[in-house]
């Protein structure tokens, strides 16, 4: 039996976990939070740093989101080309600017497992 302290009554004492319970579909969850993100100018991206395995977070901005498939032109190492941004099963790619040369790229070709948390002005 968990431990908790509180008599939450009838109500579930986590909502967030309670809403995840709910049954969405695909499309809506992803409208829900590209709407959630609209709202937000910053995120936090963590990486785990390969030599040390140490977690490291920094700010990000958002630079855009893309919501269905189509080709964007990007710079990489002084020389144009283009990326093909598709989703798989309806999801959202969020698009962030970024020297190529930093300290995250490495992190990221090590180990490609992100967390990109957002909060928005009221805090959620």
């Amino acid at each position: 039996m968990p431990f908790s302290n509180t008599d939450t009554g009838s109500k579930p004492a986590d909502l967030y976990k309670a809403t995840n319970i709910d049954e969405l579909s695909l499309k809506e969850k992803v409208e829900d939070l590209t709407d959630f993100i609209s709202g937000c100018k910053f995120g936090i991206m963590t990486t785990r740093d390969a030599s040390s395995g140490a977690l490291i977070s920094r700010c990000m901005a958002l630079a855009g989101k893309v919501t269905s498939p189509f080709i964007i032109p990007f710079t990489s190492h002084n020389k144009e080309t283009q990326s093909n941004i598709s989703q798989e099963n309806g999801g959202i790619d969020l698009l962030f600017h970024t020297n190529t040369e930093s300290g995250k790229t490495d992190d990221i070709s090590s180990d490609p497992h992100i967390n990109m948390p957002f909060l928005n002005s009221s805090g959620e």
